[in-house]
């Protein structure tokens, strides 16, 4: 019987993209190989983790930060067990000096195998610490929920869901939906869903441009209310940018994958990952991240009919309940 101990921060689905990966792979192995005992360590919860990590057949390590407390074991570790790393963007590229060392201990000692989410992640990667890995897109869970209809009054709504960081331009936005308001030529909502270190900034703006009319924080909401509000959605909106001073990009966009398996049409920036999570004219538009760029990209979607079949097939092809090779890949022996 395979023994896996997967390495996270945590499982909860509404703490983020890892986090909500890191869940579907749990239960996508365990449809797969129901004899598998998928153990988790959430470093989030827990920093007691040696048993289970040094009784496992397979160490899977949902990112490189997780092991700031365990890089010595899992040095040790990897040249008796199976290791692999999933890499996202962000995890390394390194925020301070002592972020620099540990990356180079990690690259240069442990012995692992690595999965990229992104072709993005994987030349950044290659370029910056000489490892090859295989590209594995984030997996959604495709669902069925109720058809609403859009675009109702004459309204077009816009969502975001997804931390409240400076990266994920959900000013940018607001600045851009401010302005198609002032312009009168059609009403425009957008509807915020996620919390975050930006909460104070973003409700202050809010209040500072009078956009309380327009614009609204919903804070968390469980799966089944964030799938009604992207589902009543006309557009999905997270033009995220790089910010290479606080080494932080966006590596992919899974909540793009999930906004097309609603068959809505999604807006990214044009960093990171984030091109290849939504294909443009197919399932969304891709802009720099500009005010006057994301109000270009909103005018182009409002007047755009995007298939529903094509979007439906994107996400499809992310659906945990499909990545048969992926499980064979972290079940097959060193």
């Amino acid at each position: 019987m395979a023994r896996i101990c997967m390495v996270t921060e945590s499982i909860d689905k509404r703490k983020g993209g890892v986090q909500a990966w890191s869940n579907l792979i749990k239960r996508g192995l365990e449809l797969f190989s129901p004899s598998t005992k998928v153990r988790v360590v959430e470093t989030d919860v827990s920093k007691l983790y040696l048993r289970e990590i040094i009784t496992s057949n397979v160490l899977l390590v949902m990112n490189v930060r997780c092991m700031k407390f365990m890089l010595p074991i899992i040095v040790l570790l990897s040249y008796f067990r199976k290791v692999v790393l999933v890499v996202h963007g962000d995890d390394i590229l390194a925020k301070s000096k002592k972020e620099e060392v540990f990356l180079n201990i990690l690259f240069h000692f442990v012995r692992a195998r690595y999965i990229s989410n992104s072709i993005y992640t994987q030349k950044l990667l290659e370029e910056k610490w000489g490892r090859t890995s295989k590209v594995v897109h984030p997996f959604v869970e495709v669902v069925s929920v109720p058809e609403l209809k859009r675009k109702q009054g004459g309204v077009f709504n816009i969502v975001s869901v997804g931390r409240l960081v400076s990266r994920k331009n959900h000013i940018g936005v607001i600045r851009a939906v401010s302005e198609l308001n002032s312009r009168g030529d059609g009403e425009y909502q957008y509807r915020i869903v996620g919390s975050g270190p930006m909460l104070n900034q973003i409700n202050t703006f809010i209040n500072e441009i009078d956009a309380g009319k327009y614009v609204h924080l919903l804070g968390n909401l469980s799966d089944d209310e964030k799938n009604i509000e992207l589902n009543r959605a006309d557009l999905f909106a997270m033009p995220s940018l790089y910010h290479p001073d606080d080494a932080t990009v966006e590596g992919y966009g899974m909540v793009f994958i999930e906004a097309s398996s609603m068959a809505v049409p999604s807006l990214s920036g044009d960093s990171g990952g984030m091109p290849e999570a939504v294909i443009e004219g197919v399932t969304g538009e891709v802009c720099d991240g500009t005010v006057e760029g994301i109000i270009n990209s909103i005018l182009t979607v409002e007047k755009s009919e995007y298939s529903e079949e094509n979007m439906l097939n994107h996400a499809f092809k992310h659906d945990f309940k499909k990545q048969d090779l992926f499980y064979e890949m972290i079940l097959a022996k060193r």
